[in-house]
């Protein structure tokens, strides 16, 4: 009884100790395939031919930008993150509103202090990509007008009239529909 379990203990390991080996033969043969690998004579092969290429050319190499470089390069990126932050504030309450995409809408914008030309350099992407047809920038709250959504980023406050996103007499007839609804008279 001990030596039949012995056998079958033994061809087992000789089942998978080859397993294993033809496994690790096969894997070694498909690397070698790739290796091998024969591009096409005519076509890309030809454009991308190393030998065609001349080592004569001067190699560009990165020049460092001064001080001033990267304050502009900087600048021009605050910019662009600060119009993409209005354009997503502006969607994010056309969302909130249920208002069509392709409603347009107009946006009155409270700008911190010294931000108004940072904003006014990305006004174009927010009225494109926002789909604003009019865009008025204020001084202070106090020039903010009455019933509106707002949304806050770093440096600017954006307001969205609710008057053009909404339709106040379809809201109050969906609204007393709803009334009637739940409280019957």
């Amino acid at each position: 009884m001990i030596q039949r379990k012995q056998l079958y203990f033994l061809c087992a390991a000789v089942v998978l100790f080859l397993t294993c080996f033809f496994l690790v033969a096969m894997r070694s043969q498909a690397a070698e395939k790739k290796e091998e690998y024969e591009f096409p004579v005519s076509g890309v092969a030809e454009v991308l031919d190393p030998s065609a290429l001349s080592n004569d050319a001067p190699v560009e190499e990165e020049k460092e930008l001064n001080i001033n470089q990267k304050f502009e390069n900087e600048k021009a990126r605050m910019e662009k993150e600060l119009a993409m932050a209005n354009v997503q504030n502006a969607l994010n309450i056309r969302a909130e509103a249920d208002a069509a995409p392709s409603k347009a809408l107009r946006a009155v914008i409270l700008c911190g202090e010294g931000r108004e030309n940072v904003v006014k350099a990305g006004e174009r992407y927010i009225k494109k990509l926002a789909n604003i047809t009019e865009i008025s920038f204020i001084a202070s709250k106090a020039d903010v007008p009455e019933e509106v959504m707002s949304a806050v980023v770093p440096g600017a406050e954006i307001f969205i009239p609710l008057d053009d996103i909404m339709d106040y007499e379809a809201e109050l007839d969906r609204l007393q529909k709803e009334k009637k609804k739940y409280i019957p008279q």
